[in-house]
């Protein structure tokens, strides 16, 4: 997934992708994609990922359903930062 960078040039946006089960729970690492302005802000994408990361361990996340059945799926959400 992209994010614009032109149509957030003063704001940040972490986009993080799961891979979730038939059970909502996660089958991989979680991927992140982050835009932030300004750019000095950079030095806090470990803190970010870290704090997303207990997040994710923490949330139970329903599946996607499949005319009835819970299937594998990935999803994504967005974090914008002002």
């Amino acid at each position: 997934m992209n994010v614009d960078p032109d149509s957030q040039k003063h704001h940040s946006v972490t986009v993080v992708t799961l891979m979730l089960d038939e059970k909502g729970n996660p089958l991989k690492e979680a991927e992140f994609q982050h835009n932030i302005y300004p750019e000095n802000n950079i030095k806090y994408i470990p803190y970010f990922e870290k704090e997303l990361k207990k997040f994710i361990k923490t949330t139970k996340f329903e599946p996607a359903n499949y005319r009835g059945y819970p299937i594998k799926c990935e999803t994504s959400f967005f974090i914008h930062y002002k």
